[in-house]
């Protein structure tokens, strides 16, 4: 199928990803590279998701030795731009977030011999029009049994083990970058302590800043429990998957009662429910 461009989405440093229309006008994201045998691999294991944090797989195409991967379109903005135009994360809308996270980075896993993500970080990370996430960007996942050995990831949220001669990167590694990203988008300091700045949803005149209810501190407590774990470098002294993290996140781990932030990321103390809000 031919598919005409309209504009570039994102570039990296072995593709670029473009949004593009069919003859019928229906949408998709377009990532193109002469890396052929990279990006056959990306669309082999994207071919393989069936969740929803993840974008649909449509089609893989070879041409005069340029690569096509196509996929769902993701309309949206990454987290990082928010973080950037916005501030930090609520401790409820960091919860919901890492909820997600967690689930499918979990499904993940447990595909096959388990497939790696390696690249978790706020950018990577696209929040949708309904306040929900999706994962962008398989270019460095691979099965965890079928490493090249090659450094790969981003330096601030992806292991030493991933960015170092010798290490050999697992299900922690990927634990690891999601506290690095929890820590990132909280802005919290490094003893893994809150800052006190707004948050994204309380900006704007006349906005209060409620006093922190008990469910907050909850949210508050266990991000910072999850995050002091999940950081260590040492990769024996994390949880070792998600499951673990997931204890973390509902309580169980300390045998809490109750499983809290079922609800998006956009929907919190500070901020009701909407669509994405425009920056």
């Amino acid at each position: 199928m031919d598919y005409q461009y309209i504009r570039v989405l994102g570039e990296g440093a072995f593709s670029r990803v473009y949004l593009a229309e069919d003859g019928v006008g229906t949408r998709f994201a377009c990532k193109v590279s002469r890396e052929t045998k990279m990006l056959k691999r990306e669309a082999e294991i994207l071919s393989c998701l069936y969740h929803p944090l993840f974008p649909a797989y449509i089609d893989y195409q070879e041409r005069e030795g340029m690569g096509r991967l196509v996929m769902e379109y993701i309309p949206g903005k990454s987290l990082g731009q928010i973080m950037r135009a916005r501030g930090r994360l609520s401790p409820r809308q960091a919860m919901g977030m890492a909820k997600e996270l967690t689930e499918g980075l979990g499904y993940l896993h447990e595909r096959g011999a388990g497939i790696l993500y390696r690249d978790l970080k706020p950018e990577n990370i696209m929040v949708c029009e309904d306040g929900h996430i999706k994962l962008i960007d398989f270019g460095c996942a691979s099965y965890r049994d079928a490493q090249d050995g090659a450094k790969v990831g981003t330096p601030g949220f992806s292991p030493p083990e991933q960015l170092e001669e010798g290490g050999i990167p697992g299900f922690y590694s990927d634990v690891y970058s999601l506290g690095k990203t929890l820590q990132s988008v909280m802005n919290m300091g490094g003893k893994c302590r809150f800052k006190r700045k707004k948050y994204a949803g309380d900006w704007g005149r006349g906005s209060v800043r409620r006093k922190p209810g008990r469910e907050e501190r909850q949210c508050r407590r266990r991000l910072e429990r999850l995050v002091g774990e999940a950081a260590h470098t040492d990769p024996r002294r994390r949880p070792q998957d998600m499951a673990e993290v997931a204890l973390i996140l509902t309580g169980k781990r300390k045998k809490e009662h109750g499983v809290i932030c079922e609800k998006n990321i956009w929907e919190s103390n500070y901020k009701n429910s909407c669509s994405l809000p425009s920056i």
